[in-house]
């Protein structure tokens, strides 16, 4: 499966676009190169466009993918936006794998609620929580 990467300076995020079908043999390359360009521009947001492919993955090779990623340094420091054509099947099984993992990885049918998520730093209320009561 063809994909480009690169990194999208006007949005502080890794930009990767997809095409044709995603096999398992496709997964080690498309790591290496995300690695690579997160360590050149000290990066760890990624947007992944599938709106141009599909998974061709079994279901057991799409729950390894978060192990796989994860040896490969794509861990949960990451912050990752998958964008699809529509919600569903395959790419979910995944982000609930991933998240159950600690990844923070969502799914996103829209480009723009896409980058607003990966662009969202929660303020120190948002990451503390409430104050205690008392």
């Amino acid at each position: 499966m063809p994909f480009h990467g690169a990194y999208d300076e006007s949005l502080g995020i890794l930009v990767f676009l997809f095409e044709g079908v995603a096999s398992a043999g496709d997964v080690e390359p498309f790591t290496k190169e995300a690695v690579r360009l997160a360590d050149e521009h000290r990066c760890l947001k990624m947007l992944s466009d599938f709106r141009g492919a599909r998974l061709g993955l079994s279901t057991s090779g799409i729950f390894k993918l978060t192990e796989i990623f994860q040896a490969s340094g794509i861990d949960e420091t990451w912050k990752r936006a998958i964008l699809v054509n529509r919600q569903g099947g395959d790419y979910v099984f995944h982000e609930k794998v991933a998240r159950g993992r600690g990844h923070k990885v969502r799914v996103f049918a829209d480009e723009e609620d896409a980058l607003n998520w990966l662009n969202w730093e929660p303020t120190t209320e948002e990451q503390l929580g409430p104050e205690p009561a008392g």
